[in-house]
């Protein structure tokens, strides 16, 4: 990918083969290199296609409540579904139970029509390198560290782990000082991890 040893070239290589193992060919078996190459192509090109049509949004049978749905979610953002389910049904909605809850969870009630980003290119983003973040790299990096603090410090907490499994003079006693910084952070899943 990279130079040798450049730890964020090898978290994005591993990235890439966990899920080209864990999606494209885990449980599968093969009678021929040719046919474990097919099965490698059609995942590759099929799955993964950057030129995929994107399917258009369709209004649904919740679009003529959308104005209720959020006006009732901004006064009382915990209001359950089973209530909003409820008064869109006495306003004349007839659909089942799941087009308001998927409705609800896409965002579209609340005003946008699909999340920032998907969790798979957040991590790309926040384990590369970040020397030369493109434009727009950088300003969904800044909404993810607006959005999640705790994310943003345990990025860099791994940034500076990547740093140190590269050889540079010094890096004997630079473990001990990563620990202290990570068990500073209030990241419990991570201190777990902690010796």
């Amino acid at each position: 990918m990279g130079s040798v040893g450049d730890s964020y070239d090898n978290t994005l290589a591993e990235n890439l083969w966990i899920l080209i193992k864990t999606e494209g060919i885990r449980g599968r078996t093969f009678a021929t290199r040719a046919e474990a190459n097919l099965a490698l192509f059609e995942y590759i090109h099929g799955f993964y296609n950057p030129r995929r049509i994107t399917p258009a949004y369709r209004p649904t049978l919740v679009e003529p409540y959308r104005d209720h749905l959020r006006a009732r979610r901004a006064a009382d953002p915990a209001i359950p579904i089973t209530q909003l389910l409820r008064e869109i049904r006495e306003l004349g909605y007839t659909g089942s139970a799941n087009l308001p809850v998927r409705y609800l969870n896409q965002a579209r009630a609340e005003g946008g029509d699909r999340p920032i980003t998907t969790p798979r290119h957040a991590s790309r983003l926040l384990l590369t390198n970040p020397e030369n973040p493109r434009p727009k790299e950088a300003s969904l990096l800044e909404k993810i560290a607006a959005a999640c603090p705790e994310t943003t410090a345990l990025a860099e907490l791994v940034r500076d782990f990547a740093a140190l499994l590269k050889p540079a003079e010094g890096n004997d006693t630079k473990p001990t000082e990563w620990i202290t910084a990570a068990r500073a952070v209030d990241l419990p899943h991570l201190r777990s991890l902690l010796p």
